[in-house]
């Protein structure tokens, strides 16, 4: 499905301060931004009372309702409200499927919400009951493609042993598995269906005995199982698949009963099975037991009893529809950050938004202290919770470790301590989910209650264990990147120290420039990009000069012609270094073009005009202020009133006008001496 941008506009603000505002587009994560600030922007100024139009709301995903469930308390509780009209077909079906449609006011007029706004909140909200209508689901990729197809396959009540080998194609060419094999368990399902595989490996191979012994395990497991991790208990089992190059072992479980097992060889080119992966495995598993279940019923489908089966299974296929749709994007959306700010921050609305809850708070590892503290929350999170911190052997962090997957608080009372327990309920937290990668526990996640006051389903259990893995996964990338990160800052470090021991005159001026260049670039709003690569791009502007002979570099008076061009060829000499360690192009201009002017008399190509980056008109700048203010070998520093009067003076010459004109402002009206 095609994401398009979300519009809010204010449509209408009446005498009592009821606002009104029209939604058009999709609500994903960029749509959940932006509900949250204008949420924080109604609170900061004290309206309370809004009325939101999704006449024209394309799409509302997990994210977007979280922000929506967290926010509605927030007004609730200064007496005001958020209230819904027009709800369209498809988000209404959103809405129902996570339970929460008697959490919200919902209408479908201005007049009716408006009027409901001014007489209050009353002591139940009650939802008004919209008639059910089919809609057509657009898939938003081509793996949710294939898995509608497996869910058309069930309930058009293809042939079991088809659902079964589209359901293993579908897995052999999405995660490029060379061989897989399906063997029936059950007496119903060993009479109608035999071994399927796809692929060509060793897994039919096995014997008779060896697939009973694995059964067994299957059984005893009852969740996915990677072979690799099976280890010394499992010992006969392990020598076993390892001989046939089975990885992953899923069973397929309906009614508590194992009816089949199925085998996963190797990836293509030895790719690993990661959490995601593992995700979609799980959701498929589950769609190959409805099929199994909906077959079984076929023989009697004309009896009452076998109808309100089928509508049962038809719901539980719906729902599995919005689970892979669920699993989708928020991978896709966690993926797409590497700050782990931004990472918990999605995690959070995704997480309330996905499982009908109002709160949700995370706890990450402290490693140095060997204790676990509060990172990020969303909702009405108290602060004697925030300020908790948790020990690593603590009982129910190594109840975690033990391969619990989650933890429900009041049937695990005697892991917590008495106050543990207090503030647990009193901030009504149900439940706790592990956050792991590669077996080590990184955190978790404490969950609040649903707003319907239901308990949680085992597909709400399974889906928040599902984005708690790849939660971990992205937790680990985004600690690997601060690494590289940290390293790299290390190296520029490193470059400009030895940059500035030859010349100690120009010591600071580096981190001078940068500086002044970031607040400038803040002041005229570059984006969050830009002003990555100003950083990096001003702190090396000069680094070419570690070129420049010793006698150039500290020469007490004027420069003669030959000298000057040494002096100038600092600028390709750290273009064609930095070239190398392949940073963005756009870091590398700064360094090409710091000494280009606006009037095509600068170098090193005599650009001109809007030929020149703005980030190097930016370096441009604040490196001749810099070097103005500061004491050089043949000069002493201008005063301050003077470089600007300098800078005024080339404007449209050296220097970009508009540009000038902010900074001149900024220096000007800055009371902390930024220099």
């Amino acid at each position: 499905m095609a994401m398009k941008e979300l519009n809010i506009d204010l449509t209408g603000e009446l005498e009592d301060g009821i606002s009104i505002f029209a939604l058009k587009g999709t609500l994903g994560i960029e749509g959940a931004d932006g509900l949250s600030q204008l949420f924080n922007a109604c609170l900061k100024e004290g309206h309370t009372r809004l009325v939101l139009n999704f006449k024209e709301v394309d799409f509302i995903s997990s994210a977007a309702m979280g922000v929506l469930l967290s926010s509605v308390g927030d007004f609730r509780k200064k007496n005001g409200d958020i209230v819904l009209i027009n709800l369209p077909n498809r988000v209404k079906k959103v809405f129902k499927s996570l339970d929460v449609m008697d959490y919200f006011r919902i209408f479908n007029n201005e007049e009716d919400a408006v009027k409901a706004l001014r007489d209050g909140l009353p002591e139940e909200l009650v939802a008004e009951e919209e008639e059910e209508e089919l809609y057509m689901r657009e898939n938003i990729s081509i793996y949710l493609n294939v898995m509608t197809n497996i869910l058309q396959s069930i309930s058009d009540f293809k042939p079991l042993n088809e659902t079964i080998e589209l359901a293993l194609n579908t897995l052999k060419d999405q995660l490029s598995i060379e061989d897989l094999l399906f063997i029936p368990i059950s007496a119903y399902l060993k009479g109608i269906v035999e071994h399927i595989s796809a692929g060509e490996g060793y897994l039919s191979s096995l014997n008779t005995k060896e697939m009973e012994n694995i059964s067994k395990l299957s059984l005893l497991k009852k969740s996915i199982i990677e072979v690799s991790e099976l280890g010394e208990d499992y010992e006969n089992e392990y020598l076993c698949l390892l001989k046939v190059d089975c990885e992953i072992i899923i069973p397929i479980i309906s009614n508590r009963k194992l009816d089949a097992i199925l085998l996963l060889g190797r990836r293509e080119l030895g790719a690993e099975y990661k959490a995601n992966d593992i995700a979609m495995l799980d959701t498929i598993s589950r769609l190959i037991a409805l099929a199994i279940r909906l077959d079984s019923f076929k023989a009697e489908a004309d009896s009452t009893e076998t109808k309100e089966k089928l509508a049962e299974l038809n719901a539980e296929l719906e729902r599995r529809v919005q689970e892979l749709e669920t699993l989708y994007i928020a991978t896709r959306e966690l993926s797409s950050s590497i700050e782990l700010t931004e990472i918990l921050r999605k995690f959070l609305i995704i997480t309330v938004g996905q499982l009908g809850t109002d709160r949700a708070i995370i706890y990450l590892i402290k490693k140095d202290e060997g204790k676990f503290v509060y990172k990020n929350h969303r909702g009405d999170i108290s602060e004697e919770l925030r300020n908790m911190t948790f020990k690593e052997d603590s009982h129910f962090v190594k109840a975690l470790l033990k391969e619990t997957d989650l933890i429900k608080i009041e049937e695990a009372r005697s892991l917590f301590s008495p106050k543990q327990i207090e503030l647990l309920r009193r901030d009504k937290i149900d439940l706790i989910v592990g956050i792991k990668f590669k077996k080590k526990l990184l955190g978790f996640v404490f969950i609040g209650e649903k707003v319907t006051g239901k308990d949680y389903s085992e597909d709400e259990a399974n889906m928040i264990f599902s984005l708690s893995l790849q939660l971990g996964i992205n937790i680990s990338n985004s600690e690997l990147f601060d690494e590289l990160r940290e390293a790299f800052n290390g190296t520029i470090r490193a470059l400009i120290f030895s940059l500035e021991a030859r010349d100690p005159f120009t010591r600071g001026h580096s981190e001078n420039v940068t500086r002044l260049a970031l607040r400038l670039g803040e002041n005229i709003g570059l984006g969050k990009e830009a002003m990555k690569n100003l950083l990096i791009g001003s702190i090396l502007h000069d680094i070419g000069k570690i070129g420049v002979s010793e006698y150039v570099l500290k020469k007490m008076g004027s420069y003669t012609r030959e000298e000057e061009k040494e002096m100038q060829k600092h600028v390709t000499l750290g273009y064609n270094l930095l070239k190398k360690v392949k940073l963005p192009q756009k870091v590398l201009d700064i360094v090409r073009y710091h000494h280009e002017r606006v009037d095509g008399k600068g170098y090193p190509d005599g650009l001109k005009g809007d030929e020149i980056p703005i980030e190097a008109k930016i370096v441009s700048i604040c490196n001749s202020y810099s070097s103005m203010i500061s004491k050089r070998r043949h000069r002493d520093a201008l005063p301050k009133s003077k470089a600007l009067e300098v800078l005024i003076n080339e404007k449209g010459k050296q220097f970009d006008p508009e540009l000038v004109d902010k900074f001149v402002k900024m220096i000007s009206e800055d009371n902390e001496n930024i220099e």
